[in-house]
Formats: structure tokens, sequence, C-alpha cells
């Protein structure tokens, strides 16, 4: 008895090389422009995202620097109006960065039926066997279980990458 454990395998298997790597996501395009019925589920965890993200830039841009003014007030002197504002504009910046972070790390779980759905299309013109389906809110679980691993190894190295010198280590500053 054979097991295909975690997920079934396709019928035919390519040999896997660099090369059709670099052709993977040409091919997952023109999967996607060859059955425009899946274009409604390809388009869902962009707007998702980009809902999120204008969204939320939206509100701190319009909130945040009237909640800073009213609980700190605007002040006489030029440097309390030039520290004030200087507040408000990181508060609204902060806010729009906290917003694209929630937007990345939100659109993955939320979306996670729909590019379930891309898959199951997907895997059934590759021609393997149709997995038994879960329940949506079972779906969203896992994407956001996939979502929150893939934010566990990368927040902590993105700092790093970004650092001009090699003093970082892995995981921290």
């Amino acid at each position: 008895m054979e097991l295909n454990w975690p997920c079934p395998t396709p019928a035919v298997r390519d040999s896997v090389t660099f090369r059709t790597g670099l052709k993977a996501p040409f091919r997952g395009l023109s999967f996607l422009l060859h059955n425009p019925r899946l274009w409604p589920f390809a388009i869902l965890p962009v707007t998702i995202a980009t809902s999120i993200l204008v969204g939320g830039s939206c509100a701190s841009i319009a909130l945040l620097p009237r909640a800073i003014a009213s609980l700190i007030g605007h002040g006489h002197a030029w440097y309390e109006v030039a520290g004030v504002t200087a507040l408000e504009i990181i508060a609204a910046t902060s806010g729009v960065v906290v917003s694209l972070v929630l937007a990345l790390a939100l659109a993955q779980p939320l979306s996670g039926p729909a590019l379930n759905r891309l898959v199951r299309a997907m895997e059934k013109q590759l021609g393997v066997a149709d997995h038994p389906l879960v329940p949506w809110w079972r779906e969203m679980g896992r994407s956001a279980l996939a979502a929150l691993i893939g934010m566990a190894w990368r927040y902590p190295i993105w700092p790093c990458s970004l650092s001009s010198t090699s003093r970082c280590r892995l995981g921290g500053l």
C-alpha cells in the first residue's frame, strides 16, 4: 500500500531543475490567463491586502495627528509647535507602516479558501487525485498557520538583510 503523504503526487512527474523553477511563475500565469473563471479567486488576496493597507493608512493619516494634537495640544512657542508636528508625522508614518504589516500578514489567511480553490484547479489540470474537502474555517486556519510560520522566519531576519554591517546574527540584531 502506497502512502501519498502529505499530499497526492501527480501521475507524471517532470524532473525538477533550475530551469523548471524559473518557468514556474510563467506557467502559473499562463494557467490563470487560460482559466478566466479563476480570476476572481486570484485577485482576492490583492484586493484584501489593498483594502487593509488603504483603509489603515487613511485612518492613521486622518486620525492619529488629531489624536496627538488633542492629547498634547499645539503649544505656543515655535519649538513646541515643531515638536508636536514632528510627533504627528511620526505617528502617521508609524500607522502606515503598521497598516502595511497588517495587510501583508492578513491577506493570505483571509483569502485561504480562494487560494485553495486555485490549488485544486491546478492539481486537477496536473492529474492529481482530489483530496477531501474541508470547511472554510479550517482552510483559513491552515493559511494563518502558514503565514505565521513565514513571519516567524521573515521578520527576525529582514532587519539583518537591510543592515550594512555583518554583525547581525540569524534571528536577531
